[in-house]
């Protein structure tokens, strides 16, 4: 990665390399709900998880910007306020 150039999501580097999130966890050794996760921001990378990812993508770990755990959970707190959004709709649509 050039000096000045902003680290590229996970997502991002998939779709250049022409990648499936699939073949990614699969060269990798993880799960495809990892692989998911990350992209989604839902999971944040242990730093084995982070290098074997990197390694299939032909970048070093410093080259994607991660979810942080703050982030996720963050995620994680906007998708549960949007479930029970749509709980609360649903009861009223009832």
């Amino acid at each position: 990665m050039a000096e000045a150039e902003k680290p590229r999501t996970l997502r991002e580097w998939r779709e250049e390399r022409g990648l499936t999130t699939l073949e990614v966890a699969a060269f990798a050794h993880v799960s495809v709900t990892t692989v998911l996760g990350l992209e989604t921001g839902d999971r944040s990378p242990n730093i084995a998880t982070a290098q074997k990812i990197a390694a299939v993508l032909g970048v070093t770990i410093l080259d994607i910007e991660w979810p942080t755990p703050e982030e996720t959970q963050h995620q994680r707190r906007l998708r549960k306020q949007r479930e029970d959004e749509r709980k609360d709709e649903r009861k009223r649509q009832g």
